[in-house]
Formats: C-alpha cells, sequence, structure tokens
C-alpha cells in the first residue's frame, strides 16, 4: 500500500467541490482518461494532469490497473459481484457520492478497512 499516493488522492478529494458527484453517469472531462467520475478516474487524472489535445477515454481496465500499481492495492482482491476493486465499486459507494465520502473511503483503505460502510 502506497500511502503517501493514498494521501495525495485523499487530499485531492477532499479539495473537490462537493457539487461533483463521483458516478460514472457524471463528470467526463476533456482529460484523455475521460473522466473524474471514479476514484480510479480521479487517479489517473492526478498521474497525467497536463492538458490534452485529444479527448478519448482509456478502458476501464486499464485505468483500473494504473490506479490500483499507483496506489500500490493488490490487482486480485475478492471482489463483490462487480469486476472493480472495492474503492472504486460504485455499486458500493452511496449514490451520487461526494468527493468527501470518496476522501472518507480512502482514509478507510489507509486504516487496512472496507472502503465503504
Amino acid at each position: 500500500m502506497n500511502l503517501e499516493n493514498l494521501a495525495i488522492l485523499r487530499d485531492t478529494l477532499l479539495n473537490l467541490p462537493p457539487e461533483i458527484h463521483l458516478d460514472m453517469d457524471n463528470g467526463r472531462t476533456p482529460h484523455p482518461c475521460g473522466t473524474a467520475a471514479c476514484i480510479a478516474g480521479v487517479c489517473h487524472i492526478i498521474n497525467n494532469p497536463g492538458p490534452t489535445l485529444h479527448t478519448y477515454s482509456f478502458p476501464w481496465p486499464m485505468v483500473q490497473e494504473v490506479a490500483l500499481e499507483w496506489l500500490g492495492l493488490p490487482a486480485r482482491v475478492k471482489f463483490t459481484n462487480s469486476m472493480a476493486h472495492p474503492l472504486f465499486d460504485f455499486t458500493l459507494a452511496p449514490p451520487q457520492c461526494t468527493p468527501q465520502q470518496a476522501a472518507q473511503a480512502v482514509t478507510r483503505v489507509m486504516e487496512g478497512l472496507s472502503p465503504w460502510n
């Protein structure tokens, strides 16, 4: 677990406006990741902060893989019914999850707990 990068992610999330909702239906951006709508997407944006000339979406498995590697989290965990890591699983997160709720989930991971209650 990369606590330094988890802290960067947590602090980034805490500084986002609460009206941004981290669900997979909102938050499309011109960033190459294509979205700031999930925690993994935020990790991707932190890793690739520069402007881009092209707008396109990376496939979800690639976004999740890069985020897991950057956060130092295992790629193989006991998944729920989702193909996503529990931290990135929008079915486990509260509806219209705020960045602050996502930051709390990251803090829980840092403490060795399940991200979502």
